[in-house]
């Protein structure tokens, strides 16, 4: 299991339109938050009202032992209540697409970009050291699932194929012995073409 130096985040995600074109690629970004904040953000966004809130990444390099780019969250700005929270920009194990529908038709999607990176809000500076010290590379063992296909298939349960085989085997034992006999002969011809084949 991943150890993280910092407590559990709660995760949005976000997204911004390049272009207002539907064809037109997204920019995107993975935001990790301190609870109290996710919930503020989350409401901001169903609100969609987004004023006050501010997010700047520093320059590559500001950091001499930490090879991620360093970050600062504000909330609040130009407010008696204005957050200002360090921030790091760290590499995701895996990548996260973004998709979009087709004028709106449930079903019909387009990818419109890859998400590699997340940006990890802190409670402090003496925790965002830690975390950059502990992670150097800039590389965040925690990460989202996989690129997904087919996102609004169900997936019915299944019989795997060796108990069909087995079935076979027991109500059909000629059929079953055939079988394994003409496995038996795509083996060897394949072997005989390459001895580095990979047989299914």
């Amino acid at each position: 299991p991943a150890v993280s130096a910092a407590p559990p985040r709660e995760v949005s995600c976000m997204s911004a339109h390049d272009d207002p074109n539907p064809q037109a690629s997204d920019t995107a970004f993975i935001l990790r938050l301190p609870q109290a904040l996710a919930e503020k953000v989350r409401g901001m966004c169903a609100a969609n009202d987004f004023s006050g809130l501010e997010m700047n990444v520093d320059p590559a390099g500001s950091s001499h032992n930490f090879t991620g780019r360093t970050a600062h969250f504000k909330m609040g700005v130009g407010t008696a209540e204005q957050i200002n929270l360090p921030a790091s920009m760290m590499n995701l194990p895996t990548l996260v697409e973004g998709y979009r529908t087709i004028e709106g038709r449930q079903g019909d999607y387009i990818k419109t970009c890859e998400v590699s990176q997340i940006m990890v809000v802190h409670d402090s500076t003496s925790e965002a050291f830690l975390t950059r010290s502990r992670r150097p590379n800039a590389n965040f063992e925690d990460g989202l699932t996989p690129a997904t296909r087919k996102m609004r298939r169900v997936h019915a349960e299944f019989k795997p194929h060796y108990t069909h085989l087995l079935q076979q085997r027991k109500n059909k034992p000629r059929a079953s012995i055939m079988r394994a006999e003409k496995h038996i002969l795509r083996v060897n011809e394949k072997l005989g073409d390459d001895d580095n084949v990979e047989l299914e």
